[in-house]
């Protein structure tokens, strides 16, 4: 599937429907490199389940590369297996979202 949506930005409306067994619009949809990232989930690793194939290369994003579009630091560690991680990424508040936050909330103290 991946190697049929080709483009940044393009989803499964890009697939041959005899191909499409079932889906929402945002399955197989490839990241477009120009544009904002979606929201990470805890699916983000999965194709299927939302917008995540890389904007050039034909596979789902990594941990690291979901972990980076939530702004953790790189060298942020995190813990467990690869499934435990990509949850601990795919649940978290964006650091720099969190960051705004209790900046605005320290302003009203």
């Amino acid at each position: 599937m991946m190697e049929i949506i080709k483009h940044s930005g393009k989803n499964i409306s890009c697939i041959p429907k005899e191909l499409i067994t079932s889906g929402f619009s945002s399955c197989y949809s490839r990241l477009d490199r120009d544009e904002p990232a979606v929201t990470i989930t805890v699916n983000f690793v999965h194709p299927a389940s939302n917008r995540c194939i890389h904007p050039i290369l034909n596979r789902a994003l990594t941990p690291r590369e979901g972990a980076r579009l939530q702004s953790f630091d790189d060298d942020f560690k995190f813990f467990g297996n690869r499934s435990e991680i990509t949850k601990q990424i795919g649940n978290a508040v964006p650091p720099l979202l969190g960051k705004a936050i209790a900046e605005k909330i320290k302003d009203f103290l």
